[in-house]
């Protein structure tokens, strides 16, 4: 007979959802890509479900990084460019997902300190309605991450990105851009 032990179980369900039943806000697949040595930014990507009958926005997230920031992708004549949003709506009885090649979170200011797999990365995402809800990043190796619902590009090469006005267009991504811690 096998045994599981604490670490294992933990290890295969990573992607379970957070509900907080009080503002009807549910949190499932929150990843990070584990990141180079070098890498100055990190990504965190989940699908946030909004059980309400009234629309919510997502005005913030915060966390222990010098800087956080809510980005999305756009793509214009094959060339992706990332760009700052302040607010992201997720209507009612809805989701939305932040997926590798479209929203995500970018943190940045990582200074030589990667996201390493098996590491939680913790933040709070600030909504209009529900409040303050936490999130942990659950650091995953690329190979692992989970399929999005609506995934388009997961295997985009991000150091070709036009980062525009995302806020770090000066850092080096070492051609993994979304997998620093």
């Amino acid at each position: 007979m096998k045994y599981l032990t604490f670490a294992t179980i933990l290890a295969v369900t990573p992607f379970a959802g957070f509900a907080d039943t009080d503002h009807n806000i549910e949190i499932t697949q929150a990843v990070s890509i584990e990141t180079l040595k070098t890498a100055r930014t990190g990504a965190g990507y989940m699908v946030i479900t909004n059980h309400s009958d009234q629309p919510d926005v997502l005005t913030a997230v915060h966390a222990e990084f010098p800087r956080v920031m809510m980005h999305d992708t756009e793509i214009t004549d094959g060339v992706a460019r990332m760009f700052h949003v302040e607010t992201i709506e997720v209507p009612a009885h809805g989701s939305i997902s932040f997926q590798p090649g479209g929203k995500h979170i970018m943190f940045m200011g990582l200074n030589g300190d990667p996201f390493e797999a098996g590491e939680m990365v913790q933040a709070t995402l600030v909504f209009e309605n529900a409040g303050d809800v936490d999130v942990e990043f659950k650091v995953v190796k690329r190979a692992d991450l989970p399929k999005f619902e609506d995934a388009i590009h997961s295997d985009m090469d991000h150091s070709k990105m036009d980062h525009g006005d995302a806020g770090h267009s000066d850092h080096d991504h070492g051609g993994d851009a979304h997998s620093h811690h």
